[in-house]
């Protein structure tokens, strides 16, 4: 669409367009603090604040003009009480594991399956010992 060369507001546009990668720093931060005495010459962009009550409005009849959009028609209840449906067996299954996945870890650390609290260099030495001791004693009864 050619800006170029039209009028807005009684006044000659002359547009020139560049790649904004990032339009928050597009924006002119002296207007947004209202201190910008630059005005129609700054070459930042002066965004108006939209009340949030107009862009509602807006963004509703966008989808009552193009329900397409919505990916459903406004008011089919049915689709959407099928999915609150699904949402919610989503949901409980979800919490059924939850909770099988708990009790499980509970049996195990009731039997004696948790990790063991912190142990002194001495007790780990002394259950190594115990182990190597184990070992040897499985080890002697069999002829290499």
């Amino acid at each position: 669409m050619k800006l170029t060369g039209r009028f807005y507001s009684g006044k000659l546009i002359q547009a020139e367009y560049t790649t904004v990668s990032d339009f928050r720093e597009a924006r002119c931060r002296a207007f947004h603090e209202t201190r910008c005495n630059r005005g129609a010459y700054c070459n930042f962009m002066h965004i108006k604040h939209i009340p949030r009550a107009i862009k509602r409005r807006v963004v509703r009849e966008m989808y009552d003009d193009h329900p397409e959009y919505l990916g459903q028609t406004r008011g089919s209840r049915k689709e959407k009480d099928k999915d609150r449906k699904k949402d919610r067996s989503r949901s409980r299954r979800r919490d059924k594991e939850k909770k099988e996945k708990k009790e499980k870890s509970d049996k195990r650390e009731d039997a004696g399956g948790a990790p063991p609290a912190r142990q002194t260099s001495e007790e780990r030495r002394a259950m190594i010992a115990q182990w190597n001791q184990d070992r040897e004693g499985a080890a002697g009864g069999v002829v290499a």
